[in-house]
Protein backbone atom coordinates (compact mmCIF):
# COMPACT_ATOMS: atom_id res chain seq x y z
CA UNK A 1 0.00 0.00 0.00
CA UNK A 2 1.37 3.50 -0.58
CA UNK A 3 2.63 5.47 2.07
CA UNK A 4 -0.24 7.97 3.44
CA UNK A 5 1.13 11.94 3.87
CA UNK A 6 1.31 13.24 7.28
CA UNK A 7 -1.45 15.00 8.49
CA UNK A 8 -1.32 18.81 8.58
CA UNK A 9 -1.55 19.95 12.03
CA UNK A 10 -0.82 23.78 10.77
CA UNK A 11 -0.80 26.29 7.89
CA UNK A 12 0.73 29.55 7.42
CA UNK A 13 -0.41 31.54 4.84
CA UNK A 14 3.09 34.45 4.76
CA UNK A 15 2.15 37.16 2.79
CA UNK A 16 4.08 39.86 1.48
CA UNK A 17 2.19 43.62 1.69
CA UNK A 18 1.05 44.83 -1.73
CA UNK A 19 3.01 47.39 -3.76
CA UNK A 20 4.61 50.43 -2.92
CA UNK A 21 6.99 52.81 -3.87
CA UNK A 22 9.59 51.49 -1.00
CA UNK A 23 12.15 50.56 -3.47
CA UNK A 24 11.11 53.48 -6.64
CA UNK A 25 12.39 53.04 -10.14
CA UNK A 26 15.27 55.40 -10.01
CA UNK A 27 16.88 53.17 -7.66
CA UNK A 28 16.03 54.86 -4.28
CA UNK A 29 14.96 52.75 -1.14
CA UNK A 30 12.67 53.35 2.02
CA UNK A 31 11.58 51.28 4.71
CA UNK A 32 10.05 53.86 7.60
CA UNK A 33 6.33 54.93 7.31
CA UNK A 34 4.47 56.45 5.63
CA UNK A 35 4.83 54.31 2.52
CA UNK A 36 1.33 53.98 1.13
CA UNK A 37 0.47 51.65 -1.27
CA UNK A 38 0.56 52.38 -5.01
CA UNK A 39 -2.63 52.36 -7.00
CA UNK A 40 -1.52 48.56 -8.34
CA UNK A 41 -0.92 47.88 -5.02
CA UNK A 42 -4.58 48.77 -3.84
CA UNK A 43 -5.86 45.77 -6.94
CA UNK A 44 -3.55 43.86 -5.42
CA UNK A 45 -4.71 44.07 -1.85
CA UNK A 46 -8.29 43.79 -3.09
CA UNK A 47 -7.47 40.58 -5.29
CA UNK A 48 -5.99 39.06 -1.60
CA UNK A 49 -9.17 39.45 -0.01
CA UNK A 50 -10.79 37.59 -2.51
CA UNK A 51 -8.40 34.85 -2.73
CA UNK A 52 -8.52 34.88 0.96
CA UNK A 53 -12.40 35.08 1.34
CA UNK A 54 -13.73 31.62 2.05
CA UNK A 55 -10.30 30.80 3.91
CA UNK A 56 -11.51 29.20 7.70
CA UNK A 57 -9.39 31.75 9.75
CA UNK A 58 -10.69 35.10 11.92
CA UNK A 59 -7.62 36.55 12.72
CA UNK A 60 -4.96 38.12 9.90
CA UNK A 61 -1.74 38.80 12.12
CA UNK A 62 0.40 41.84 10.54
CA UNK A 63 3.57 44.31 10.99
CA UNK A 64 2.05 47.28 12.09
CA UNK A 65 3.98 49.57 9.24
CA UNK A 66 1.62 51.23 7.40
CA UNK A 67 1.56 49.63 4.00
CA UNK A 68 1.44 46.28 5.41
CA UNK A 69 -1.36 46.93 8.31
CA UNK A 70 -3.11 48.61 5.54
CA UNK A 71 -2.52 45.19 3.21
CA UNK A 72 -4.18 43.22 5.84
CA UNK A 73 -6.91 44.88 6.89
CA UNK A 74 -8.18 44.70 2.81
CA UNK A 75 -6.93 41.15 3.19
CA UNK A 76 -8.93 40.31 6.13
CA UNK A 77 -11.73 42.09 5.58
CA UNK A 78 -15.19 43.45 7.91
CA UNK A 79 -15.37 39.50 9.34
CA UNK A 80 -11.49 39.18 10.71
CA UNK A 81 -9.80 40.97 13.24
CA UNK A 82 -6.36 42.19 12.49
CA UNK A 83 -3.53 41.52 14.84
CA UNK A 84 -0.28 44.12 14.80
CA UNK A 85 3.18 42.97 16.14
CA UNK A 86 5.63 45.29 15.78
CA UNK A 87 8.78 42.22 15.71
CA UNK A 88 7.29 41.73 12.47
CA UNK A 89 8.60 45.08 10.71
CA UNK A 90 10.52 45.22 7.79
CA UNK A 91 14.64 45.10 8.25
CA UNK A 92 15.87 48.62 8.87
CA UNK A 93 18.03 50.54 6.43
CA UNK A 94 19.01 52.86 9.74
CA UNK A 95 21.22 55.71 8.66
CA UNK A 96 20.99 55.06 4.64
CA UNK A 97 16.63 55.27 4.86
CA UNK A 98 15.96 57.12 1.29
CA UNK A 99 19.62 56.46 0.43
CA UNK A 100 20.02 55.24 -3.60
CA UNK A 101 20.65 51.57 -3.70
CA UNK A 102 23.69 51.96 -4.73
CA UNK A 103 25.12 53.91 -1.87
CA UNK A 104 23.00 51.66 0.49
CA UNK A 105 25.25 48.89 -1.39
CA UNK A 106 28.48 50.74 -0.98
CA UNK A 107 27.78 51.10 2.35
CA UNK A 108 27.40 46.98 3.33
CA UNK A 109 28.41 45.39 -0.04
CA UNK A 110 27.49 42.13 1.29
CA UNK A 111 24.03 43.05 3.00
CA UNK A 112 21.35 40.55 2.95
CA UNK A 113 24.30 37.90 1.22
CA UNK A 114 25.90 37.93 4.63
CA UNK A 115 23.16 37.81 7.37
CA UNK A 116 25.22 39.23 9.71
CA UNK A 117 25.81 42.17 7.81
CA UNK A 118 23.87 45.47 8.82
CA UNK A 119 23.72 49.24 7.10
CA UNK A 120 25.27 52.09 9.50
CA UNK A 121 22.08 52.18 12.18
CA UNK A 122 20.13 49.57 10.98
CA UNK A 123 19.78 45.79 11.00
CA UNK A 124 21.25 42.46 9.88
CA UNK A 125 19.20 39.50 8.28
CA UNK A 126 19.89 37.76 11.24
CA UNK A 127 18.87 40.32 13.56
CA UNK A 128 15.47 40.79 11.82
CA UNK A 129 15.04 37.37 11.71
CA UNK A 130 15.31 36.69 15.64
CA UNK A 131 12.72 39.15 16.32
CA UNK A 132 10.24 38.05 13.25
CA UNK A 133 10.63 34.24 14.70
CA UNK A 134 10.14 35.20 18.01
CA UNK A 135 6.59 36.85 17.46
CA UNK A 136 5.45 34.27 14.90
CA UNK A 137 6.26 31.49 18.02
CA UNK A 138 4.43 33.43 19.89
CA UNK A 139 1.60 34.21 17.45
CA UNK A 140 1.31 30.60 16.73
CA UNK A 141 1.79 29.39 20.42
CA UNK A 142 -1.27 31.39 21.39
CA UNK A 143 -3.65 31.01 18.20
CA UNK A 144 -6.00 27.83 18.30
CA UNK A 145 -6.40 28.06 14.50
CA UNK A 146 -5.42 25.27 12.15
CA UNK A 147 -5.21 28.01 9.91
CA UNK A 148 -2.45 30.98 10.44
CA UNK A 149 -2.40 34.29 8.12
CA UNK A 150 0.35 36.47 8.76
CA UNK A 151 1.61 40.04 6.68
CA UNK A 152 4.57 41.27 6.63
CA UNK A 153 7.65 42.33 4.44
CA UNK A 154 10.17 41.38 2.19
CA UNK A 155 13.19 40.79 4.22
CA UNK A 156 11.05 39.51 6.71
CA UNK A 157 9.58 36.44 5.05
CA UNK A 158 12.80 35.71 3.51
CA UNK A 159 14.13 34.69 6.53
CA UNK A 160 11.13 33.36 8.06
CA UNK A 161 11.04 31.01 5.26
CA UNK A 162 14.63 30.41 5.39
CA UNK A 163 14.46 29.47 9.17
CA UNK A 164 11.13 27.28 8.73
CA UNK A 165 12.64 25.38 5.95
CA UNK A 166 16.01 24.20 7.55
CA UNK A 167 17.60 26.41 5.23
CA UNK A 168 21.73 28.40 5.71
CA UNK A 169 20.37 32.29 6.01
CA UNK A 170 23.30 32.85 3.67
CA UNK A 171 20.44 31.99 1.30
CA UNK A 172 18.07 33.84 2.24
CA UNK A 173 18.28 36.34 -0.18
CA UNK A 174 17.64 33.96 -3.03
CA UNK A 175 14.08 33.57 -2.32
CA UNK A 176 12.20 35.94 -4.52
CA UNK A 177 9.38 37.56 -2.84
CA UNK A 178 7.25 40.11 -5.21
CA UNK A 179 4.53 42.59 -4.32
CA UNK A 180 1.40 40.62 -2.43
CA UNK A 181 2.96 37.35 -2.77
CA UNK A 182 1.22 34.57 -0.83
CA UNK A 183 3.86 31.61 0.55
CA UNK A 184 1.74 28.66 2.31
CA UNK A 185 3.72 26.39 4.40
CA UNK A 186 2.12 23.59 6.29
CA UNK A 187 3.45 21.81 9.70
CA UNK A 188 3.30 17.91 9.31
CA UNK A 189 5.65 15.13 10.89
CA UNK A 190 7.17 17.75 13.41
CA UNK A 191 8.51 19.55 10.67
CA UNK A 192 7.43 22.35 7.98
CA UNK A 193 6.63 21.74 3.95
CA UNK A 194 6.71 24.16 1.59
CA UNK A 195 3.50 24.10 -0.70
CA UNK A 196 3.69 27.10 -2.35
CA UNK A 197 6.18 29.93 -2.82
CA UNK A 198 5.85 33.22 -4.04
CA UNK A 199 2.44 33.17 -5.89
CA UNK A 200 1.41 36.73 -6.84
CA UNK A 201 -1.92 38.06 -8.04
CA UNK A 202 -0.64 38.63 -11.54
CA UNK A 203 0.54 34.85 -11.53
CA UNK A 204 3.97 34.50 -14.24
CA UNK A 205 2.91 38.10 -15.81
CA UNK A 206 5.10 39.21 -12.05
CA UNK A 207 8.04 37.78 -13.75
CA UNK A 208 7.93 40.05 -16.47
CA UNK A 209 7.87 43.23 -15.04
CA UNK A 210 10.59 45.79 -15.93
CA UNK A 211 13.39 46.40 -13.60
CA UNK A 212 13.85 50.03 -12.12
CA UNK A 213 16.94 50.95 -14.53
CA UNK A 214 19.27 52.73 -11.90
CA UNK A 215 19.41 49.22 -10.03
CA UNK A 216 21.65 46.90 -11.31
CA UNK A 217 20.77 42.72 -11.26
CA UNK A 218 22.49 41.60 -8.29
CA UNK A 219 20.94 44.24 -6.57
CA UNK A 220 17.42 43.26 -7.47
CA UNK A 221 17.82 39.41 -7.02
CA UNK A 222 19.36 40.43 -3.34
CA UNK A 223 15.50 41.96 -3.00
CA UNK A 224 13.39 39.19 -4.48
CA UNK A 225 12.40 41.01 -7.59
Amino acid sequence: MPELAPQVERRLYLVRHAETEALTFDGFMRCEDPIPLTERGEAQAQALAELFAGLDATEVHASPMDRTAHTARVLAGPQRTVRLEPRLREISLGDLDGAHSRDIFAAAPRWLADPDAALPGGESLNDTTRRAAAALDAILATSDERDVVVVAHGGVNRGLLARLLGMPMDRAHRIRQDWACVNVLDRAAGRWWLGTLNWTPAGLAELALARGALIDEAAWRRLGR
